[in-house]
């Protein structure tokens, strides 16, 4: 192949689709990539973020260190990683002003799930996280989840890390992320979410978990200007979804022509209590 490419008016050509007899599912999370939940914060935040190309991508190298090559397949986070910071690169060209987690909800609410070894689609967020970005969409997210400095200071105060900000803790489920996550669900519980007008109109807030009773409040929300915050309280409890497993849903605001995906994952737990406790005082006997 180097010696006839070498040659003058050599040519190629690319036949559109897969001409082997074997089935690609793609795209699909690769088996060697990290899965959650996150156990830095209990669960309460869902992690991974997004899903990205990054197998057998085509890269420049260092040719020293890659036989000389100046151009290799390489794979890893290494390769998703520049697709999802090009991405922002591209949505900051159209919003210079927006904040980073402004573009991280368009991006991450827009994006499309991937697929199983079956062909399937996959409602695994432990593995894709919101899902694979979809360029194409990305610029039309409906609504945003914004947060800025002091969102960061909160969840890290909740965590239990003294930031020496003045600043309240807040349980990290409350964090203003594109997704909600709820490490251990015993009972009901209400998370909240700033949700923020990229284009004005009415949304109809649409929430669906499998085994798990799952309300927002409002149900429609009516924007009448670009940039209007209003709050959404998403209250939980556990019906049928079997105990310590991830139950994997999704929370839809659908309007003016858009359509923003926020992922959901709480685990249902019978009870909750620390390992240990620790006291004085006087013994019974």
């Amino acid at each position: 192949m180097k010696a006839y490419a070498k040659k003058a008016g050599a040519t190629a050509t690319l036949k559109q689709g897969n001409l082997s007899s074997t089935p690609i599912r793609y795209p699909q999370v690769a088996s060697f990539s990290s899965r959650g939940p996150s156990i830095g914060n209990a669960g309460d935040l869902l992690k991974p973020d997004i899903s990205a190309p990054g197998v057998a991508i085509l890269a420049a190298v260092a040719p020293a260190s890659n036989h000389n090559r100046k151009f290799d397949f390489y794979s890893g986070t290494s390769m998703a990683s520049p697709h999802v910071s090009g991405v922002a690169a591209l949505y900051f060209s159209v919003h210079p002003t927006w904040s980073p987690m402004a573009v991280k909800s368009a991006i991450m609410t827009t994006s499309a799930r991937v697929k199983t070894a079956a062909g399937k689609s996959s409602r695994d967020y432990y593995a894709q996280g919101a899902g694979n970005v979809r360029p194409d969409r990305m610029l039309n997210p409906g609504v945003i989840f914004d947060a800025r400095e002091r969102d960061w200071l909160g969840l890290l105060e909740g965590v239990g890390l003294d930031t020496d900000s003045g600043v309240q803790p807040i349980d990290p489920s409350d964090y203003n992320a594109p997704s909600i996550a709820v490490g251990k669900l015993v009972g009901s519980q209400t998370v909240t979410r700033k949700v923020t007008a990229v284009k004005p109109g009415s949304y109809q807030a649409t929430i669906s978990v499998p085994g798990v009773a799952a309300t927002a409040n409002p149900s429609t929300l009516n924007f009448t200007r670009e940039g209007q915050t209003m709050t959404v309280t998403i209250t939980l409890t556990p019906k049928e979804a079997p105990l310590s497993e991830a139950a994997f849903g999704s929370l839809t605001f659908e309007g003016a022509g858009a359509l923003a995906r926020v992922p959901i994952v709480v685990v249902p737990q019978a009870s909750d209590a620390p390992d240990a406790v620790t006291g004085t005082g006087q013994a019974i006997r």
